[in-house]
């Protein structure tokens, strides 16, 4: 059967459980998030321009909009919280904790890590370009999951990147 099959310690089949040294781990999470950043926008730049060149206009992801166009605080307040708590948990869970290792099993490595971005950036609603580039940043995360097998880790990049994107705004 292509599903894994989980022990009876599910929490660390899910990667869930927390990595040898925190504290290095939250180190090089935040070093890797601060280069990926300059790539990412680089790389979005370089896309935006093209897309702009081919009659395409810029576009912002529905959240992004709803963001800056709210006046009300405690909406803003709620949309920040959820960007940097509730999305980096659920989305992590199941793209890389669930998804990923079932698509591991039946695939190989660099398969299964382009297939979990791109379900990734499919999931998320918007134009194409909007999903092109946050299927960049799930191939990131599920290579990330692949090398250290542990859910906070992916938990600590996803919240690093949409904090980067909150405090662009």
């Amino acid at each position: 059967s292509a599903l894994k099959k989980y022990s009876a310690q599910p929490l660390r089949d899910l990667g869930m459980s927390l990595p040898p040294k925190p504290v290095a781990v939250f180190l090089g999470v935040f070093i890797m998030t601060f280069c990926f950043l300059v790539f990412f926008q680089a790389l979005s730049s370089w896309i935006s321009y093209a897309l702009l060149l081919g009659g395409f206009p810029p576009e912002v992801q529905n959240v992004t909009d709803m963001l800056t166009r709210s006046e009300s605080g405690f909406e803003k307040f709620l949309m920040v919280l959820f960007a940097l708590v509730a999305a980096p948990l659920y989305e992590e869970l199941m793209f890389r904790s669930l998804l990923y290792p079932s698509l591991r099993a039946i695939l190989p490595m660099p398969a299964a890590v382009l297939a979990n971005g791109a379900l990734f950036g499919l999931f998320h609603p918007g134009t194409a370009n909007i999903q092109c580039a946050i299927a960049v940043v799930g191939i990131t995360l599920a290579w990330l999951y692949e090398r250290s097998r542990n859910y906070w880790v992916c938990v600590l990049f996803h919240a690093l990147f949409n904090l980067a994107g909150v405090i662009a705004l």
